[in-house]
């Protein structure tokens, strides 16, 4: 190739999730290959993800000087933007919004749409479906998500898969052999956005059925979201608040895992589940809801549990309290029987008894905790991840 190809990557960057970390793991990685340009859809970039080499140009989709623009003129703004870039392509790091949709492209770029999520929660209509086939290429970052946009969208276009990998410099693949320790309590875990659909809430009673069954257990939360005052009332409900620890979002993810020994994941939908790659290169087993996503990381009785919800929602509901309902999808993806179907909750009682299961079998936790590294240290590398999207943007140019 005798020159650069330019790519503009559309996100929203305003909020720090798996899809904007991603994104900007793979803009800082150097390449003769690329000349990468960031078009944020939100009013601006956390900290945290700006790229991390100054010469990429960084716009906003909605905002001129700091002003939201009305939505009259956003269309042409972005246009102006678009063509004062040049892009050989535009790559969509989740679907964006409607103003979007009838972007005045030139001659020759590509479009490419990258499924984490949407798929899930966006309302089916005509336009948005339009916008799917008007892409060049579709990439999705599991089979969940395949089978979402073709059973939830029937979308019958081609659609390439690259897994989502353990971003690079955010936790060493690397851990001392993990054994279940008697001189200290046993420390649970929960990461990521305190948002409904993830269920962080399950975490709470599993805490304390645990705790009901003779074992001395703490609970670390590390995330923030609009459910955090929620989940610390509930806490206190609970009588847990000597056990839980809320730590926020720092940007210490490695120190996290380390300090925890089992990784809840109790999610209503999960397209894929970054953050259990991230627990497993510590060496933590996983105990995680088998939906959507979740069964191509986490492998029921190797390097972590796998159970199959059973709870409704009205159900859960009952149990979690109502503030805790909010925004859940309509479907989610069942691997078991290659069907979409309502969501429901994993069982807490479920969850403690695979705890305890590890407890009193504490080989079986080394064992799963060994098995755990060598899942993200040889299925979900970033050096495989980024050259397969090297190789799927190159063939587009």
């Amino acid at each position: 190739m005798n020159q650069s190809v330019t790519i503009v990557h559309v996100s929203r960057m305003d909020t720090m999730g798996g899809i904007e970390r991603l994104l900007q793991a793979f803009i800082n990685e150097p390449s003769p290959d690329f000349r990468h340009a960031l078009l944020a859809t939100g009013k601006k970039i956390h900290q945290a993800l700006r790229p991390g080499n100054p010469a990429i140009p960084v716009r906003y989709s909605r905002y001129a000087h700091g002003i939201c623009l009305p939505r009259s003129f956003r269309q042409a703004h972005w246009n102006r933007t678009l063509a004062g870039l040049r892009p050989d392509i535009v790559s969509f790091w989740g679907y964006p919004t409607t103003d979007h949709e009838q972007l005045a492209l030139l001659p020759g770029t590509r479009l490419i749409y990258q499924e984490h999520g949407s798929g899930w929660d966006m309302p089916v209509t005509r336009d948005r479906k339009d916008f799917l086939y008007r892409n060049d290429m579709i990439i999705c970052c599991s089979t969940a998500a395949v089978r979402m946009l073709q059973l939830r969208w029937n979308y019958s276009g081609t659609i390439h898969v690259a897994r989502n990998p353990l971003p690079p410099h955010a936790v060493s693949v690397h851990s001392p052999l993990r054994r279940i320790r008697s001189d200290r309590p046993l420390v649970l875990g929960v990461a990521g956005r305190l948002v409904p659909y993830k269920a962080s809430v399950t975490a709470l009673f599993v805490l304390a059925r645990v705790i009901s069954d003779g074992i001395d257990c703490r609970l670390r939360i590390k995330g923030t979201g609009p459910l955090l005052r929620a989940l610390q009332h509930k806490s206190r409900q609970l009588g847990l608040s000597d056990r839980v620890n809320f730590s926020g979002a720092s940007a210490n993810i490695a120190a996290f895992y380390r300090n925890i020994d089992v990784l809840l994941l109790p999610s209503l939908r999960e397209p894929f589940g970054l953050v259990a790659i991230e627990a497993m290169a510590s060496g933590c087993p996983v105990i995680a809801s088998a939906v959507d996503g979740i069964p191509e990381v986490v492998i029921d009785g190797k390097n972590g549990f796998c159970i199959t919800p059973s709870l409704a929602m009205e159900e859960y509901i009952g149990m979690v309290g109502a503030e805790f309902g909010g925004r859940i999808p309509e479907a989610v993806y069942d691997p078991a029987t290659d069907r979409l179907r309502v969501p429901m909750a994993v069982d807490p009682c479920a969850m403690a008894d695979r705890i305890a299961n590890l407890i009193n079998t504490p080989k079986r936790y080394t064992t799963m905790s060994f098995a755990a590294v060598r899942t993200a240290r040889e299925d979900f590398s970033f050096a495989a991840y980024y050259n397969n999207l090297k190789d799927i943007f190159l063939s587009l140019v």
